[in-house]
């Protein structure tokens, strides 16, 4: 893409200086040199698309997480109850024997 500027020059830069100069600017890869706001404003939603999916999937990672662990903790607390159930068993045969 070309960019043609006018610049319009002072007197005192000389008698042979043209006062009006026509030059232009060629941006690299032809790609203008800021971008459309357009395109600004869908990429910012594409990132911000791809950053919600990835708290999504996040989110979905640590609700398993939870979900197993509680589910271990309930496991524990019935091991540790029958566990104790047993314990008073054994203790009330040791007293009925003595």
């Amino acid at each position: 893409m070309t960019d043609k500027t006018i610049t319009i020059l002072d007197d005192d830069q000389g008698p042979l200086a043209n006062p009006i100069l026509e030059t232009e600017e060629v941006s690299s890869g032809g790609e203008s040199p800021v971008e459309p706001i357009a395109d600004t404003e869908e990429l910012e939603t594409d990132e911000a698309t791809a950053q919600v999916a990835q708290l999504q999937a996040a989110n979905a990672e640590l609700a398993e997480q939870v979900k197993r662990i509680s589910a271990e903790f309930q496991n524990f607390r019935r091991r540790q109850e029958e566990e104790a159930k047993r314990v008073k068993v054994r203790i009330r045969e040791d007293i009925i024997r003595s």
